[in-house]
């Protein structure tokens, strides 16, 4: 259910999806963050923003520098097992407004992590990320279920 070498969901197991999709449930509008400044909505939204870059294949790329200094300076740790710290800076693609639809953008995340499922492992495979290039279907899972691990956290949920 869960990777074997951390606590991070394996999104390609459902079994591991179910149970993220439980603590997803569990947030309610209102619910306050432990850290940071988004809202739940807001930070739904935001979490949308990574499984649209893993699904979509038209997603905007960065310019060519930006994508250099990425794949050198941030793919490791976005890819890694290493959590995230609190209140990192977060990067100008993600930032999304604070006025967001808690029901569509929750229901909208769900989505999401069954549409990762049900693609599987082989379909990330190699897939090439907007940011980073061709990633393994282990680092894509890394990448999306520990940005979700973290913000639900954040959520206390």
């Amino acid at each position: 259910m869960a990777h074997p070498m951390t606590d991070i969901p394996d999104l390609f197991d459902p079994r591991a999806v179910d149970a993220t999709i439980a603590r997803l449930r569990a947030l309610t509008p209102d619910r306050t963050p432990r850290w940071g400044k988004m809202n739940v909505g807001q930070m739904l939204a935001h979490c949308r923003v990574a499984y649209a870059m893993a699904l979509q294949d038209d997603f905007p790329r960065p310019n060519l520098f930006l994508r250099v200094v990425l794949r050198l300076v941030v793919k490791g740790f976005v890819t890694g097992p290493a959590p995230y710290r609190r209140n990192l800076r977060t990067a100008p693609v993600f930032l999304v407004s604070p006025a967001q639809d808690f029901l569509r953008e929750r229901d909208g995340l769900i989505a999401d992590l069954r549409a990762v499922c049900s693609h599987g492992r082989a379909h990330f495979e190699g897939r090439s990320s907007p940011n980073f290039g061709p990633l393994t279907a282990e680092q894509w899972n890394t990448m999306l279920a520990k940005h979700l691990t973290h913000h639900l956290e954040q959520f206390g949920v």
